[in-house]
């Protein structure tokens, strides 16, 4: 989403409020794009980088890791041994093969050591797809990992 969009949505957002606040009083466009201008500046919203299509098809994969697979934030807790890690390393480590490697590797990846020592699920949940669509589905491994690791410090930091 670009600045232009962003304080657009902002916007729109901020005239619903405004008229179910002041029962019905409507606010103008141009109200709405100042206050929306405003309110991102003031969350220091108005400068943030605009996501590239990898960091949005990373983050649309997490996405559909949650609501297709049903990997949940709570289903993800229960991996504590890094197994969301080392099954974002294979991925990661797939797509960095040369395309004759790959094609060796498509009938039986399972007789490369790195799997066989690092995969950390059953064999069957191994899905590797191209160089690209590979390290999409690491990069949300990753995020989910990164996220499992806060979420255990928050805990951690309101027990003691």
């Amino acid at each position: 989403m670009n600045s232009e969009e962003r304080i657009a949505k902002t916007a729109e957002v901020l005239k619903e409020a405004f008229e179910e606040m002041f029962l019905g009083y409507p606010l103008s466009e141009q109200e709405a794009n100042v206050l929306a201008k405003i309110a991102l500046e003031a969350a220091g919203l108005n400068e943030l980088v605009e996501c590239t299509q990898s960091v949005q098809d990373v983050v649309a994969e997490r996405q559909r890791q949650v609501s297709n697979e049903g990997w949940t934030p709570e289903h993800d807790d229960t991996h504590r041994a890094g197994e969301m890690a080392k099954a974002a390393a294979c991925y990661a480590w797939a797509s960095a093969l040369p395309a004759y490697s790959r094609a060796v590797h498509e009938g039986d990846w399972w007789r490369t050591v790195i799997l066989r020592r690092l995969w950390p699920w059953d064999r069957n949940w191994w899905k590797p797809k191209n160089p690209r669509r590979d390290l999409v589905r690491a990069g949300a491994l990753i995020l989910a990992e990164i996220d499992r690791i806060d979420r255990n410090s928050q805990g951690d930091k309101s027990n003691g």
